[in-house]
């Protein structure tokens, strides 16, 4: 028995769901994600990407059309490589709606990947908020979510969140708009707090006229309210009560009188909409607690949120 679905107007043909077919599941929500395909598709269409360099003996192929490649393997949260060659082998529509006349070889997708990892994704982001004209930002937020992975992963660290206590994995740090743009991003190990994060992420957005940042109690740190300083940023956050003898720092008493205020408290009701995002995030498929390896859930993390940004320009 057979089932039929359209992708962009052609018919392609699902097997029904059995133990020997590991991709049927895969597609079973097909037609909610197929707009998702259309947009993504059709702005990596307008970017400016050069191709794989050549191996020996090899022909060069489309960075676009791999990143597609890569796009199917988010959308449709495939867990590997390997899995990705199989599953493109097996459906030949979406590797001919990726620009592949035939399936690269693993290491093809392997050597892009580290590129788009280490560079090129970074790029796209960068030029993504820069067709969003964003303009003044009243205020941005920032915080941080857990990301379990395998127990087995060698490279992962034990940390604590409030929703697992303790678990085993990695965090995504984000610095957001109200809206739910992603400005700017850090991936570590579940071992590493908030606050030696924060100084990065509000670096990365001095130049976009942020007047204010939001965060949780976790943040409240000298070393932030100097960063934040410096890229003209006044940084609002809870005062930690285990802070108490530190009142004679200036900000931290300007900020405890801000926080009794109309407009402090108003401000600080924002915070709640970055959890929002996080549980939004994960519904897309952020969080993947049987994966390991940090560099690959590195790639999926910078791609989930790549394309949640991206569906904000359609």
């Amino acid at each position: 028995m057979h089932k039929k679905i359209r992708l962009f107007g052609r018919m392609i043909v699902r097997k029904t769901i059995s133990r020997k077919d590991g991709f049927t599941s895969m597609i079973t929500n097909f037609e909610e994600n197929q707009s998702l395909l259309h947009i993504l598709f059709a702005y990596v269409d307008s970017l400016t990407v050069g191709p794989v360099p050549a191996g020996t003996g090899r022909p060069p192929i489309c960075r676009k059309a791999l990143l597609k490649c890569f796009f199917v393997k988010t959308v449709f949260q495939i867990h590997s490589l390997r899995k990705l060659t199989r599953f493109l082998h097996q459906y030949p529509l979406f590797r001919a709606f990726c620009g592949l006349s035939a399936v690269p070889h693993i290491s093809t997708f392997s050597r892009v990947g580290t590129w788009f990892r280490e560079k090129g994704l970074s790029l796209i982001h960068e030029q993504v908020l820069q067709e969003m004209n964003v303009g003044l930002i009243p205020c941005v937020l920032i915080d941080s979510t857990a990301l379990r992975s395998s127990l087995y992963d060698s490279q992962a660290k034990w940390g604590k969140s409030t929703r697992y206590r303790w678990y085993k994995g990695y965090k995504a740090h984000i610095c957001s708009t109200p809206e739910g743009v992603i400005l700017s991003y850090a991936f570590t190990t579940a071992n590493v707090h908030d606050s030696q994060i924060a100084p990065a992420l509000l670096q990365h957005v001095k130049d976009r006229n942020v007047l204010f940042s939001i965060a949780d109690a976790a943040y409240d740190s000298q070393h932030i309210y100097e960063a934040a300083g410096a890229c003209n940023i006044f940084p609002v956050n809870p005062l930690n009560p285990r802070k108490g003898k530190q009142t004679k720092n200036s900000h931290r008493r300007v900020l405890s009188h801000f926080l009794q205020t109309t407009f402090g408290r108003q401000l600080m009701k924002e915070r709640g909409k970055i959890e929002q995002q996080f549980s939004k995030l994960k519904d897309q498929g952020l969080e993947q607690p049987r994966w390991y390896g940090q560099n690959r859930y590195l790639l999926h993390v910078q791609l989930v949120l790549l394309i949640h940004n991206i569906a904000y320009l359609f």
